[in-house]
């Protein structure tokens, strides 16, 4: 169990009693650049896929950023201060976290063909992202790409069977579609029922 010291406050407060904790954010200078040691355990203390903070890191200091799936790191292309780094880690937790509205991180991403909505579960409010924002270009690729217009919010992947671009949406993510919405089963459970008289 790790000490108390190593977790911080989701909104970046002092209160002791705040109930959304995260890991403090772990930054190192190797020779491959600079490395967000726990970038994975971030994502998911915020339910967000680890990737999305990695590429936000990236293309808010204009060099390339990727998660490293062994080391469960991000990996930042450059030297840059741990001070630079924990900032864009705040930065993200407010524009893509936190409620605009109550300020708590009970926001669902909902990707459709072109937009990122939240849906804060807390309040009740809904804020689109801006779509001039590379990030939100990124998500809505990685969604496509991933082909699940009905993944819902929570749901395990066995990733034996996915694609390896479903392995980006772990996280609060639903895809939603502007068509019908079509049950995940069986082809027999899809086929139309006959009414009986």
């Amino acid at each position: 169990m790790a000490a108390t010291h190593l977790w911080v406050n989701v909104d970046g407060s002092d209160d002791p009693g705040y109930r959304y904790r995260m890991p403090r954010a772990e930054v190192c200078v190797e020779r491959r650049g600079t490395l967000l040691k726990n970038c994975g355990e971030i994502a998911k203390a915020l339910h967000r896929p680890p990737q999305y903070l990695a590429k936000f890191c990236g293309l808010l200091l204009g060099c390339h950023a990727e998660f490293d799936e062994e080391q469960r790191a991000a990996v930042i292309r450059g030297d840059h201060l741990p001070a630079t780094v924990h900032g864009l880690v705040r930065k993200f937790i407010d524009g893509w976290v936190l409620c605009a509205r109550c300020r708590l991180p009970e926001t669902r991403l909902e990707v459709g063909r072109s937009k990122v909505t939240f849906d804060c579960k807390a309040c009740g409010a809904r804020r689109g992202a801006s779509a001039e924002h590379k990030l939100t270009a990124f998500i809505v690729s990685v969604c496509r790409r991933a082909r699940t217009p009905n993944w819902q919010t929570g749901a395990e992947l066995d990733m034996r069977d996915a694609r390896p671009a479903a392995s980006l949406l772990q996280g609060s993510v639903k895809w939603v579609s502007k068509r019908r919405a079509h049950s995940v089963g069986s082809a027999a459970d899809r086929q139309p029922r006959a009414m009986a008289l």
